[in-house]
């Protein structure tokens, strides 16, 4: 699923312009190092444990935000960040200098000379007007049998029967031009989840993913994460803080939200429903 018409590069680039992906707020930013190095610890453990990736070897997060994967990752590699956004980039320098690598570009751009082990990529594919050029151009950055970890948004996802407002929010990008109720009919039979130009421009399945890699990569593993569960992105924070009445129905709402995901969980024998999609690649 993608955008038509697509927003242009001026468009783009205006949203982008500070767009400080992941900065905590005022007060967490430990809980979100902490938070962030568990998860990566989980995912350094998968890649050695299934497809021996050796620590210490070069690492690129691309489309690092502000950061904070990266920080986490230089605990296990030698890395280099980068991404587009000069504000992002100039906050990842500040709060972790000398941890890594900060260079602000894209993977056309000439600022990368090395060659990379292992590329992190998370989220960005489905921000991309050209994904097939991005995998190629990160192709070219890789080592001959080097990985590329991509995680994007999962278009399949069934999540939203159990997150209300998430449903509603992609509900109301239609209903200003068409009545709710068709909206919600609309949604249904294709749901747009994801896809919220000039945010994500695409929205892939496991099969679209997969189809995008094969020009430059053999397709090692693709799977989903339920929100609540997955590392690779990032959980879903929950809050049980009781400090209005308003505080009860969220937190009824959070109770039947994880009830329902781990029960649409254990349906889902072929791993396609979950929030996020997670490939692991290898650069022919």
């Amino acid at each position: 699923m993608f955008a038509d018409p697509m927003p242009g590069k001026r468009e783009i680039a205006s949203f982008y312009d500070g767009f400080e992906y992941r900065k905590p707020p005022h007060g967490r930013y430990a809980q979100l190092v902490r938070r962030i190095n568990t998860d990566v610890r989980k995912i350094v453990g998968d890649l050695k444990t299934d497809f021996d990736i050796e620590l210490g070897a070069p690492l690129l997060d691309y489309g690092g935000g502000t950061g904070f994967y990266a920080n986490a990752f230089s605990r296990y590699f030698n890395v280099t960040m980068m991404d587009i956004d000069e504000w992002a980039c100039r906050y990842a320098r500040n709060q972790f200098s000398r941890r890594f690598e900060v260079v602000c570009g894209d993977a056309g751009s000439p600022y990368l000379k090395n060659r990379y082990k292992l590329v992190y990529c998370n989220h960005v594919v489905e921000h991309c007007p050209d994904p097939k050029l991005l995998l190629r151009q990160l192709a070219e950055l890789l080592d001959q049998g080097g990985i590329l970890v991509m995680a994007t948004p999962n278009r399949r996802c069934k999540e939203f029967w159990f997150r209300p407002l998430w449903f509603r929010d992609y509900l109301k990008m239609a209903s200003d031009r068409i009545p709710a109720p068709r909206a919600f009919l609309k949604f249904l039979q294709t749901p747009w989840l994801c896809c919220d130009p000039p945010r994500h421009l695409y929205a892939f399945t496991s099969e679209s993913l997969r189809n995008l890699a094969e020009d430059s990569y053999d397709v090692l593993r693709i799977f989903t994460e339920y929100s609540p569960f997955q590392y690779y992105h990032g959980r879903i924070r929950l809050s049980f803080a009781l400090n209005s009445w308003r505080s009860l129905i969220r937190i009824a709402m959070q109770v039947i939200g994880l009830i329902g995901i781990t029960w649409l969980r254990y349906l889902d024998i072929k791993n396609n429903w979950g929030n996020n999609l997670v490939a692991v690649l290898r650069r022919r």
